[in-house]
């Protein structure tokens, strides 16, 4: 009687039915186990989550705060001459050129609306710093010393080495 009990657990297919249920139960438990590991993980994340917002809030205010006290600490420059009487490169280019073109200080004056006195000190400046010669409109300096003609030296230097500067 014990034998042929112990016969029929021997049996090949009753042996592969409970190797089947302990697998199935094993994964059963292994699925259980990671779903609970799943859950606890997401909850880490969203205290992560909430704690970096919170952060970032916080740091945001800050930011805040300090821009504020350093608009306080900082009041924007008044400027030191008002726009529009103040002489710049640009306009003092502009006297030059039409005064070489040939017009009148007035007329310079009024159509760059300065001063006929301003246009007077630009010209005046220009003409202690450059000599005349340099600038001549007439065409009465010499070649090498004409406004956008290049100085012999410089002519010769680029003729030999084959280059233009």
């Amino acid at each position: 009687m014990w034998i042929t009990a112990i016969e029929r657990l021997m049996n090949p297919l009753v042996i592969a039915v409970a190797v089947l249920a302990v697998v199935a139960f094993l994964q059963f438990r292994l699925y259980i186990g990671l779903r609970h590991a799943v859950e606890n993980m997401k909850k880490a994340n969203e205290e992560k989550l909430k704690a970096r917002r919170e952060t970032k809030e916080s740091l945001r205010a800050e930011m805040l705060r300090i821009s504020e006290e350093l608009v306080d600490l900082n009041p924007p420059a008044v400027p030191a001459v008002a726009i529009g009487q103040s002489m710049n490169l640009s306009r003092r280019n502009q006297v030059l050129r039409m005064h070489l073109r040939g017009d009148s200080p007035s007329k310079i004056a009024g159509a760059l609306k300065i001063s006929r006195s301003e246009v007077d000190l630009l010209l005046k400046v220009h003409r202690t710093v450059i000599p005349a010669s340099t600038w001549s409109p007439t065409g009465t300096a010499p070649e090498s010393r004409r406004v956008g003609v290049m100085p012999l030296e410089l002519t010769s230097l680029t003729q030999s080495e084959g280059s233009v500067l």
